[in-house]
């Protein structure tokens, strides 16, 4: 007789697919499925921290556009009415307006010029320490006067040195403000030498001793003949802005019209004129409201979730929100945000209307740049210190991630650990199942061939009757004869599960 006719069909089901040895395994995974549940944890907010600081650093790439010394350069524009003449920017400092230009002439560097020599490799003199000076100043009616405030500069040449290359390298070396050169004219080399700043007040005074074929190539006294020659003068820009005479020794102006810088290029006349260009700082402003408001809305999503309780991401938005309300209620006479047409939400996003902040460009640019970046304190300024000390490097949001990521670490670590523990677990218990099995199957062979002998049906009631218990020794079912059920009644002795893993 079968074991299933002694014992009924409840002992068909295959090993592994016993509701018991499922519950067993199951108890057994608990403890790694928690490991699991706090890992995902840890990666949500890991995902959830990076959003946050990517946010900032694109609200901080926005915000330096409108903070800094370069910050509203583009609040006006100025723009010459003739090519040629001069080109010209103007800062939110400047002032709309027309201005004749003429500009009668450029601003130069001197240039002076050897005799021609032979090669530009080729020893000059006999070789004996030869000192040049070199005397900055002015020169007016030939007369040569020394800047006091400019000692004179030497150069020394000698034996190792004395060719016209020799000599521009030594001069260049030397780093005075002076640029030396070996030019060929298409028969011969000649030394070429420039201060390199332009203007009247940096002409050239050279003074040589040592060697006289030196000092017959290379002195230069203005007004005096021999020695370099004087091919360029320094001379200063000369113009003239709405009448008024201006001399400048370089060619830019940028302190005859407040916030307006001219380049001059040619002589000439033209009229510059400035205006208001309100829409590259609509454009800045306008990306900077953007990306504050996707730091408010990626912190507002986390009302709920991992960070629902962390203060970092509530920090962030209480002082955000604090920079903006401050400047709601305006900064001393500068106009304050709601006057620039930006207002502020009950979510903490903002809502901006451009056609008010356009309206605030064309009255007060400057008013509007010095709210966002007045004394290196204003809006921008402010967001940028923030964004750095929260994303940079040991900042809160990295160390935050770091410190998550160490724990995700140590998770996986004891993952691997309990992985471990419950193989050995599982196999410890199917061995115990197919050990008791084994003898259950012995037991059953016994009982059939008693039953055989003696007659007896071949049920659970007939084995029962055998035994004398009057059909309670196996009851009306056989699960409490499963093997897994003396399984465990070992394996489940303490707390349920197995005491030497928990």
């Amino acid at each position: 007789m079968a074991i299933t006719s002694l014992l009924g069909s409840a002992y068909t089901t295959p090993l592994y697919g016993s509701s018991l040895l499922g519950q067993l395994l199951a108890s057994n995974n608990q403890p790694l499925d928690v490991l699991k549940q706090e890992e995902a944890s840890d990666q949500t907010q890991i995902s959830n921290y990076g959003q946050l600081q990517n946010a900032l650093t694109a609200l901080q790439t926005a915000a330096t556009a409108l903070g800094g010394a370069g910050a509203f350069s583009d609040a006006y524009s100025a723009t010459a009415s003739t090519a040629g003449v001069f080109s010209a920017t103007a800062s939110s400092a400047a002032s709309p307006g027309s201005y004749s230009v003429q500009v009668n002439q450029l601003a130069q560097a001197q240039n002076l010029l050897s005799a021609g020599q032979a090669s530009d490799s080729t020893a000059i003199g006999s070789g004996a320490a030869t000192t040049l000076s070199f005397q900055f100043g002015t020169v007016s009616g030939g007369t040569f006067t020394a800047d006091p405030a400019r000692p004179a500069q030497t150069v020394t040449i000698d034996s190792t040195n004395n060719t016209l290359q020799g000599i521009a390298g030594a001069i260049n070396a030397a780093a005075i403000g002076v640029n030396a050169s070996v030019i060929y004219n298409g028969s011969s080399d000649q030394l070429d030498v420039t201060p390199n700043q332009t203007g009247a007040a940096n002409s050239l005074s050279i003074g040589v001793t040592g060697d006289t074929t030196l000092q017959t190539l290379l002195t230069y006294t203005p007004g005096v003949t021999g020695g370099l020659t004087q091919t360029a003068a320094a001379q200063d820009a000369q113009a003239t802005v709405n009448g008024v005479a201006v001399t400048s020794g370089v060619n830019t102006l940028s302190d005859t019209i407040l916030g307006v810088t001219m380049n001059l290029i040619g002589i000439g006349s033209s009229t510059l004129t400035v205006a208001p260009n309100p829409a590259p700082i609509i454009s800045d402003i306008s990306a900077f409201v953007s990306a504050y408001n996707q730091v408010q809305s990626q912190i507002n999503k986390y009302e709920s979730g991992s960070l629902a309780n962390d203060p970092l991401p509530q920090g962030v938005q209480a002082q955000l929100s604090n920079i903006i309300e401050t400047s709601l209620a305006g900064f001393g006479n500068l106009p304050n945000l709601a006057q620039l047409g930006i207002t502020i939400n009950p979510n903490h996003t903002l809502t901006l209307d451009k056609t008010a902040l356009q309206q605030a460009l064309v009255g007060n640019p400057s008013g509007v740049a010095q709210l966002f970046t007045g004394n290196n304190q204003g809006i921008a300024d402010q967001v940028i210190s923030l964004a750095q000390n929260l994303t940079g490097a040991g900042g809160a949001i990295p160390t935050q991630v770091n410190a998550l990521g160490n724990d995700v670490l140590q998770l996986q670590n004891q993952q691997q650990n309990a992985n471990f523990l419950a193989s050995l677990q599982k196999q410890d218990l199917v061995g115990q199942y197919a050990m008791l099995n084994g003898t259950l199957s012995s037991m059953q062979n016994t009982g059939q061939f008693l039953a055989d002998q003696l007659g007896v049906p071949s049920s659970v009631a007939g084995l029962n009757a055998l035994m004398g218990n009057n059909g309670n020794a196996l009851g009306s079912s056989p699960s409490y004869m499963d093997p897994l059920a003396l399984a465990a009644s070992g394996f489940l002795g303490q707390s349920g599960g197995f005491p030497y893993l928990f």
